[in-house]
C-alpha cells in the first residue's frame, strides 16, 4: 500500500512539473500513475490533498537544513519562502526545485 501512495505521489510531482497546478488534474494524474479513478480516491480525495501530501513530505525531508539556513539568512518571511522553494540566493534558475513554479501557484 504504501509504494503504491509513493508511486502516485512520483507521477503527480512530475504532472505538476508538467502542468503546473492550475492545469493539473486528477485525470492527468490517474494516467501518469497507471491507476484507476478509485485507485487515486482511495489514497487523495483532491488534487489540492495531493499536492499538499507532497509538499509536507518534500518540506519534511528538507526542514532542518532549511530552517537553518533561514536563520541565517533570510530577512523577511517573504524572504523566507522565496529561499525554501528556490534555494539560498532565492531566485528561480537552473538549480531549482523544477516543482517551483507550482508550489508558487499553490501558494498564491
Amino acid at each position: 500500500m504504501e509504494q503504491r501512495r509513493a508511486d502516485i505521489l512520483k507521477a503527480a510531482q512530475e504532472v505538476f512539473i508538467e502542468h503546473g497546478y492550475e492545469r493539473a488534474t486528477m485525470k492527468h494524474i490517474m494516467d501518469a500513475a497507471n491507476v484507476s479513478r478509485g485507485g487515486l480516491y482511495q489514497y487523495f480525495s483532491s488534487k489540492e490533498a495531493v499536492f499538499e501530501t507532497i509538499l509536507e513530505e518534500s518540506l519534511a525531508m528538507e526542514l532542518d537544513d532549511t530552517l537553518d539556513m533561514v536563520k541565517e539568512n533570510a530577512t523577511s518571511y517573504w524572504d523566507m519562502l522565496m529561499k525554501i522553494i528556490f534555494g539560498e540566493d532565492g531566485e528561480p534558475d537552473d538549480d531549482m526545485d523544477p516543482l517551483s513554479p507550482a508550489k508558487l501557484e499553490f501558494l498564491s
